[in-house]
């Protein structure tokens, strides 16, 4: 899914489904807000869409640790991460 306005795409990937919720509301009205509710679903989406941020829960079901962060940095080196 490839948004077409010309807001900056914020990428949240988080399991909490009321955090993803909260972003989403608190940051739609200036941004485009893509979430992930895992680790996968997460590089799949960056492969697909030109993200300008991603919002990273450290602790997710199907990475442990810095791993996803990791591996975020070797597909897209200059995307900043939070």
């Amino acid at each position: 899914m490839i948004p077409t306005n010309s807001k900056k795409i914020i990428l949240t990937i988080d399991d909490d489904p009321n955090w993803l919720f909260m972003i989403t509301e608190l940051l739609n009205k200036k941004f485009e807000i893509i979430t992930a509710k895992n680790g996968k679903e997460g590089l799949k989406k960056i492969d697909l869409t030109p993200i300008h941020l991603v919002l990273l829960d450290l602790s997710l079901p199907d990475f442990k640790n810095l791993d996803l962060l990791k591996k975020i940095k070797k597909i897209a080196p200059q995307l900043p991460v939070i």
